[in-house]
């Protein structure tokens, strides 16, 4: 294995291994860099476990906080456009329902420039890593 990430619930990451180039991490969102995570709406700040703009839709929580990033219940929600939060469990079941009918592989080698690295994908328990 290359690259491991590791996330704390509000964002907080451990890399482990050498560094991947991959801006994808924290719920598959964009890190730009910064270690801001670009969520189409607005930019999210793990280390503040907050958004840095306010919710542009304003009604989307019960709280007056307009930077709140899922009700600070990061267990239970997700909030992929940085607009509203998804109860986790309803967006799984609707991701399996939606896919019931694909069936992914097992592994995928993809061509490097590299004869010793082969560049392939494995599949455990539904996630995937670089090898």
């Amino acid at each position: 294995m290359r690259t491991q990430y590791t996330y704390e619930p509000f964002g907080t990451t451990t890399t482990f291994g050498e560094g991947s180039e991959s801006v994808f991490q924290f719920t598959g969102r964009e890190n730009d860099g910064t270690g801001l995570y670009y969520y189409r709406a607005r930019y999210y700040h793990p280390g503040l476990h907050r958004f840095l703009g306010e919710d542009p839709i304003r009604t989307s929580s019960r709280s007056f906080n307009l930077y709140l990033y899922v009700e600070n219940r990061p267990l239970s929600f997700t909030d992929p456009l940085g607009l509203t939060q998804v109860d986790i469990d309803i967006a799984e079941r609707m991701i399996r329902e939606a896919f019931v009918h694909l069936r992914f592989p097992d592994k995928v080698s993809v061509p490097t420039e590299d004869p010793g690295n082969q560049g392939e994908y494995r599949r455990y328990y539904s996630y995937w890593f670089w090898f």
